[in-house]
Protein backbone atom coordinates (compact mmCIF):
# COMPACT_ATOMS: atom_id res chain seq x y z
CA UNK A 1 0.00 0.00 0.00
CA UNK A 2 1.39 3.41 -0.94
CA UNK A 3 2.44 6.01 1.64
CA UNK A 4 -0.21 8.54 0.51
CA UNK A 5 -2.90 5.91 0.99
CA UNK A 6 -1.64 5.03 4.47
CA UNK A 7 -1.54 8.72 5.35
CA UNK A 8 -5.07 9.11 4.04
CA UNK A 9 -6.27 6.24 6.20
CA UNK A 10 -4.67 7.75 9.27
CA UNK A 11 -6.03 11.25 8.75
CA UNK A 12 -9.41 10.70 7.17
CA UNK A 13 -11.29 8.94 9.96
CA UNK A 14 -12.28 10.65 13.18
CA UNK A 15 -15.15 10.70 15.65
CA UNK A 16 -16.12 12.84 18.60
CA UNK A 17 -18.77 11.91 21.13
CA UNK A 18 -19.96 13.86 24.10
CA UNK A 19 -22.71 14.21 26.68
CA UNK A 20 -23.76 17.26 28.65
CA UNK A 21 -26.33 17.35 31.47
CA UNK A 22 -28.42 20.48 31.96
CA UNK A 23 -31.29 21.67 34.16
CA UNK A 24 -30.25 19.65 37.23
CA UNK A 25 -29.80 16.51 35.15
CA UNK A 26 -33.31 16.60 33.69
CA UNK A 27 -32.00 17.43 30.21
CA UNK A 28 -29.11 15.56 28.61
CA UNK A 29 -27.50 16.48 25.29
CA UNK A 30 -25.19 14.02 23.54
CA UNK A 31 -23.44 14.14 20.20
CA UNK A 32 -21.41 12.06 17.79
CA UNK A 33 -19.43 13.35 14.81
CA UNK A 34 -17.75 10.71 12.68
CA UNK A 35 -16.17 10.27 9.29
CA UNK A 36 -14.31 7.21 8.07
CA UNK A 37 -12.68 5.80 5.00
CA UNK A 38 -12.05 2.39 3.48
CA UNK A 39 -9.62 0.82 1.05
CA UNK A 40 -11.16 -2.16 -0.77
CA UNK A 41 -9.98 -4.65 -3.34
CA UNK A 42 -12.56 -6.84 -5.12
CA UNK A 43 -12.17 -9.89 -7.35
CA UNK A 44 -15.17 -10.54 -9.63
CA UNK A 45 -15.34 -12.67 -12.80
CA UNK A 46 -11.53 -12.78 -12.93
CA UNK A 47 -11.20 -8.97 -12.77
CA UNK A 48 -9.62 -7.09 -9.86
CA UNK A 49 -10.81 -3.65 -8.82
CA UNK A 50 -9.27 -1.47 -6.09
CA UNK A 51 -10.77 1.70 -4.67
CA UNK A 52 -10.48 4.12 -1.78
CA UNK A 53 -13.59 5.84 -0.42
CA UNK A 54 -14.52 8.36 2.23
CA UNK A 55 -17.79 7.68 4.04
CA UNK A 56 -20.48 10.32 4.30
CA UNK A 57 -19.94 12.16 7.59
CA UNK A 58 -22.27 11.42 10.48
CA UNK A 59 -23.16 14.20 12.87
CA UNK A 60 -25.62 12.87 15.42
CA UNK A 61 -27.21 15.19 17.94
CA UNK A 62 -29.41 13.70 20.66
CA UNK A 63 -31.50 15.27 23.40
CA UNK A 64 -33.08 13.33 26.27
CA UNK A 65 -35.46 15.13 28.60
CA UNK A 66 -36.91 13.72 31.82
CA UNK A 67 -40.51 14.91 32.11
CA UNK A 68 -41.35 13.16 35.40
CA UNK A 69 -39.42 10.45 37.30
CA UNK A 70 -41.04 7.68 35.22
CA UNK A 71 -41.18 9.36 31.79
CA UNK A 72 -38.63 10.81 29.38
CA UNK A 73 -38.49 11.99 25.77
CA UNK A 74 -35.65 11.13 23.38
CA UNK A 75 -34.87 12.82 20.04
CA UNK A 76 -31.76 12.02 18.00
CA UNK A 77 -31.03 13.40 14.52
CA UNK A 78 -28.25 13.12 11.97
CA UNK A 79 -27.74 16.76 11.07
CA UNK A 80 -25.53 15.75 8.12
CA UNK A 81 -28.42 13.82 6.55
CA UNK A 82 -31.16 15.98 5.03
CA UNK A 83 -33.12 13.06 3.57
CA UNK A 84 -35.59 10.59 5.04
CA UNK A 85 -33.10 9.32 7.65
CA UNK A 86 -32.50 12.73 9.26
CA UNK A 87 -34.43 11.66 12.38
CA UNK A 88 -32.99 8.56 14.05
CA UNK A 89 -34.78 8.26 17.40
CA UNK A 90 -38.02 10.02 18.37
CA UNK A 91 -39.84 8.36 21.24
CA UNK A 92 -41.38 8.67 24.69
CA UNK A 93 -40.12 6.17 27.25
CA UNK A 94 -41.85 5.14 30.47
CA UNK A 95 -40.07 3.15 33.17
CA UNK A 96 -41.72 2.21 36.45
CA UNK A 97 -40.03 1.00 39.69
CA UNK A 98 -41.90 -2.30 39.35
CA UNK A 99 -39.71 -3.18 36.35
CA UNK A 100 -42.28 -2.54 33.62
CA UNK A 101 -41.43 -0.15 30.80
CA UNK A 102 -43.00 1.14 27.59
CA UNK A 103 -41.71 3.01 24.55
CA UNK A 104 -43.76 4.75 21.84
CA UNK A 105 -42.46 6.39 18.66
CA UNK A 106 -39.47 5.69 16.42
CA UNK A 107 -36.77 3.48 17.91
CA UNK A 108 -34.72 0.29 17.51
CA UNK A 109 -37.03 -2.63 18.38
CA UNK A 110 -35.75 -5.56 20.47
CA UNK A 111 -33.43 -7.16 17.92
CA UNK A 112 -29.90 -8.50 18.35
CA UNK A 113 -27.09 -7.46 20.70
CA UNK A 114 -25.42 -5.60 17.83
CA UNK A 115 -28.55 -3.60 17.07
CA UNK A 116 -29.16 -2.56 20.67
CA UNK A 117 -25.54 -1.80 21.58
CA UNK A 118 -24.08 1.65 21.09
CA UNK A 119 -22.16 1.48 17.75
CA UNK A 120 -19.21 3.15 19.46
CA UNK A 121 -18.92 0.22 21.88
CA UNK A 122 -18.76 -2.57 19.29
CA UNK A 123 -15.46 -4.45 19.16
CA UNK A 124 -15.07 -4.45 15.37
CA UNK A 125 -16.14 -1.85 12.81
CA UNK A 126 -19.50 -2.38 11.14
CA UNK A 127 -22.28 -4.91 11.55
CA UNK A 128 -22.15 -8.61 10.73
CA UNK A 129 -24.00 -10.52 7.98
CA UNK A 130 -26.90 -10.93 10.40
CA UNK A 131 -27.92 -7.30 9.89
CA UNK A 132 -29.31 -8.23 6.46
CA UNK A 133 -32.10 -10.26 8.06
CA UNK A 134 -32.67 -8.65 11.46
CA UNK A 135 -35.91 -7.31 9.99
CA UNK A 136 -37.18 -5.92 6.68
CA UNK A 137 -35.41 -2.71 5.65
CA UNK A 138 -33.26 -1.12 8.36
CA UNK A 139 -33.29 -1.73 12.10
CA UNK A 140 -35.20 1.38 13.20
CA UNK A 141 -38.97 1.49 12.95
CA UNK A 142 -42.14 3.19 14.18
CA UNK A 143 -44.45 1.56 16.71
CA UNK A 144 -44.88 0.66 20.37
CA UNK A 145 -42.77 -1.51 22.69
CA UNK A 146 -43.40 -2.95 26.15
CA UNK A 147 -40.97 -4.70 28.45
CA UNK A 148 -40.24 -6.04 31.91
CA UNK A 149 -36.96 -6.38 33.82
CA UNK A 150 -36.44 -8.16 37.13
CA UNK A 151 -33.77 -10.37 38.76
CA UNK A 152 -31.64 -10.66 35.66
CA UNK A 153 -34.56 -11.38 33.30
CA UNK A 154 -35.41 -8.91 30.54
CA UNK A 155 -38.43 -9.36 28.27
CA UNK A 156 -39.28 -6.95 25.44
CA UNK A 157 -41.91 -7.11 22.72
CA UNK A 158 -42.78 -4.60 20.01
CA UNK A 159 -45.35 -4.01 17.28
CA UNK A 160 -44.04 -1.85 14.42
CA UNK A 161 -44.85 -0.86 10.85
CA UNK A 162 -42.07 -3.07 9.53
CA UNK A 163 -41.19 -0.56 6.83
CA UNK A 164 -38.17 0.86 8.66
CA UNK A 165 -37.11 4.46 8.19
CA UNK A 166 -35.82 6.03 5.01
CA UNK A 167 -38.81 4.95 2.94
CA UNK A 168 -41.23 7.45 4.47
CA UNK A 169 -43.66 6.79 7.31
CA UNK A 170 -46.54 5.31 5.30
CA UNK A 171 -46.52 1.53 5.67
CA UNK A 172 -46.27 -0.59 2.51
CA UNK A 173 -49.11 -2.88 3.63
CA UNK A 174 -51.87 -3.15 6.21
CA UNK A 175 -49.92 -5.75 8.18
CA UNK A 176 -47.98 -4.80 11.33
CA UNK A 177 -44.81 -6.66 12.28
CA UNK A 178 -44.09 -8.10 15.70
CA UNK A 179 -40.87 -9.04 17.50
CA UNK A 180 -39.91 -10.34 20.91
CA UNK A 181 -36.65 -10.74 22.85
CA UNK A 182 -36.01 -12.62 26.09
CA UNK A 183 -32.65 -12.21 27.84
CA UNK A 184 -31.21 -13.61 31.07
CA UNK A 185 -28.14 -12.50 33.04
CA UNK A 186 -27.46 -14.97 35.88
CA UNK A 187 -26.23 -13.49 39.13
CA UNK A 188 -23.89 -16.43 39.77
CA UNK A 189 -21.76 -15.64 36.66
CA UNK A 190 -21.14 -11.94 36.24
CA UNK A 191 -20.84 -10.80 32.62
CA UNK A 192 -22.83 -13.65 31.07
CA UNK A 193 -25.93 -12.80 29.01
CA UNK A 194 -28.09 -15.33 27.16
CA UNK A 195 -30.88 -14.22 24.83
CA UNK A 196 -33.36 -15.48 22.28
CA UNK A 197 -35.41 -13.42 19.86
CA UNK A 198 -37.86 -13.70 16.97
CA UNK A 199 -39.42 -11.42 14.37
CA UNK A 200 -42.41 -11.91 12.09
CA UNK A 201 -43.90 -9.62 9.45
CA UNK A 202 -44.52 -9.06 5.78
CA UNK A 203 -42.52 -7.34 3.05
CA UNK A 204 -45.74 -6.74 1.14
CA UNK A 205 -49.11 -8.45 1.04
CA UNK A 206 -47.66 -11.59 -0.54
CA UNK A 207 -44.16 -12.06 0.99
CA UNK A 208 -43.76 -13.18 4.60
CA UNK A 209 -40.63 -12.53 6.64
CA UNK A 210 -39.58 -14.26 9.86
CA UNK A 211 -36.49 -15.03 11.86
CA UNK A 212 -35.44 -16.71 15.08
CA UNK A 213 -32.09 -16.31 16.78
CA UNK A 214 -30.11 -17.16 19.89
CA UNK A 215 -27.06 -15.41 21.29
CA UNK A 216 -24.61 -15.72 24.14
CA UNK A 217 -22.50 -12.80 25.37
CA UNK A 218 -19.72 -12.94 27.95
CA UNK A 219 -18.48 -9.45 28.78
CA UNK A 220 -16.21 -9.27 31.82
CA UNK A 221 -12.91 -7.43 31.59
CA UNK A 222 -10.55 -8.28 30.05
CA UNK A 223 -12.56 -10.84 28.01
CA UNK A 224 -15.40 -10.31 25.54
CA UNK A 225 -17.10 -13.10 23.55
CA UNK A 226 -20.26 -12.96 21.42
CA UNK A 227 -21.70 -16.04 19.70
CA UNK A 228 -24.92 -15.76 17.69
CA UNK A 229 -26.95 -17.87 15.26
CA UNK A 230 -29.93 -16.63 13.23
CA UNK A 231 -32.41 -18.49 11.03
CA UNK A 232 -34.37 -16.29 8.63
CA UNK A 233 -36.76 -16.67 5.74
CA UNK A 234 -38.03 -14.07 3.25
CA UNK A 235 -40.45 -15.59 0.80
CA UNK A 236 -38.44 -18.29 -0.97
CA UNK A 237 -35.06 -17.06 0.36
CA UNK A 238 -33.72 -18.88 3.41
CA UNK A 239 -30.73 -17.73 5.43
CA UNK A 240 -28.74 -19.33 8.25
CA UNK A 241 -26.25 -16.82 9.67
CA UNK A 242 -23.68 -17.26 12.41
CA UNK A 243 -20.95 -15.15 13.95
CA UNK A 244 -18.39 -15.29 16.76
CA UNK A 245 -16.73 -12.09 18.02
CA UNK A 246 -13.88 -12.09 20.51
CA UNK A 247 -11.81 -9.35 22.11
CA UNK A 248 -9.20 -9.30 24.85
CA UNK A 249 -7.93 -6.25 26.70
CA UNK A 250 -4.22 -7.01 26.82
CA UNK A 251 -3.35 -3.89 28.77
CA UNK A 252 -5.07 -0.64 29.54
CA UNK A 253 -4.05 0.39 26.03
CA UNK A 254 -4.33 -2.51 23.55
CA UNK A 255 -7.33 -4.66 22.67
CA UNK A 256 -7.07 -7.12 19.75
CA UNK A 257 -10.43 -8.24 18.35
CA UNK A 258 -11.65 -10.70 15.73
CA UNK A 259 -14.88 -11.82 14.08
CA UNK A 260 -15.68 -14.95 12.05
CA UNK A 261 -19.04 -15.05 10.29
CA UNK A 262 -20.85 -17.16 7.71
CA UNK A 263 -24.20 -16.95 5.95
CA UNK A 264 -25.62 -20.06 4.29
CA UNK A 265 -28.07 -19.15 1.53
CA UNK A 266 -30.76 -21.31 -0.02
CA UNK A 267 -29.79 -20.16 -3.53
CA UNK A 268 -26.79 -22.52 -3.67
CA UNK A 269 -24.27 -20.09 -2.25
CA UNK A 270 -22.71 -18.90 0.98
CA UNK A 271 -20.89 -15.86 2.33
CA UNK A 272 -17.84 -16.14 4.59
CA UNK A 273 -16.12 -13.31 6.41
CA UNK A 274 -13.18 -12.80 8.74
CA UNK A 275 -12.20 -9.58 10.51
CA UNK A 276 -9.07 -8.99 12.53
CA UNK A 277 -8.59 -5.71 14.29
CA UNK A 278 -6.67 -3.80 16.91
CA UNK A 279 -8.31 -1.29 19.22
CA UNK A 280 -6.18 1.31 20.93
CA UNK A 281 -7.64 2.84 24.12
CA UNK A 282 -6.18 6.13 25.26
CA UNK A 283 -6.80 8.75 27.94
CA UNK A 284 -8.80 6.46 30.22
CA UNK A 285 -10.95 5.21 27.32
CA UNK A 286 -11.91 8.71 26.30
CA UNK A 287 -10.16 8.16 22.95
CA UNK A 288 -10.18 4.92 20.98
CA UNK A 289 -8.84 4.06 17.54
CA UNK A 290 -9.90 0.96 15.61
CA UNK A 291 -8.01 -0.51 12.67
CA UNK A 292 -9.61 -3.54 10.99
CA UNK A 293 -8.68 -5.85 8.14
CA UNK A 294 -11.72 -7.58 6.66
CA UNK A 295 -11.88 -10.51 4.24
CA UNK A 296 -15.16 -11.56 2.62
CA UNK A 297 -15.96 -14.23 0.05
CA UNK A 298 -19.21 -15.21 -1.64
CA UNK A 299 -19.05 -18.74 -3.06
CA UNK A 300 -21.59 -20.11 -5.54
CA UNK A 301 -22.01 -22.69 -8.25
CA UNK A 302 -22.58 -19.78 -10.64
CA UNK A 303 -19.42 -17.80 -11.55
CA UNK A 304 -21.31 -14.50 -11.87
CA UNK A 305 -22.23 -14.69 -8.16
CA UNK A 306 -18.70 -15.28 -6.84
CA UNK A 307 -17.04 -12.28 -5.19
CA UNK A 308 -13.92 -11.90 -3.03
CA UNK A 309 -13.24 -8.67 -1.13
CA UNK A 310 -10.47 -7.37 1.11
CA UNK A 311 -10.89 -4.18 3.10
CA UNK A 312 -8.90 -1.97 5.44
CA UNK A 313 -11.02 0.30 7.63
CA UNK A 314 -9.87 2.80 10.23
CA UNK A 315 -11.98 4.55 12.84
CA UNK A 316 -11.04 6.98 15.60
CA UNK A 317 -13.53 8.12 18.23
CA UNK A 318 -13.19 10.42 21.19
CA UNK A 319 -15.48 10.95 24.17
CA UNK A 320 -15.77 14.45 25.56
Amino acid sequence: MSKPLVLGLLLAVSAVRGEVSLVDGRLTIDGLARVKCRWQQSLYMGLTDSRFDFYRPEMLLGVTGRIVPVASVRVCCDVAELGNEFARDMYVHFGWPSGWNCRVGQFVPPLSYEALEDPGDLKVIGYSFLVRYWKPWNQRDVGVQAGYESRGVSLSAAVVNGYGIGQGYEDSNKWKDGCIRLAYSPSFLRGLHVAGRSYYGRIDEAVDFWNAAAEVVFDRAPVFVLAECQLADKGTQGRTSMQVVTAYRLTGLLEPAARVQVELQSEDRYDFGFTGGLNLHMLNDRVRSMLDFEFRRRQSAFPELRVTEQRIILQLQGVL
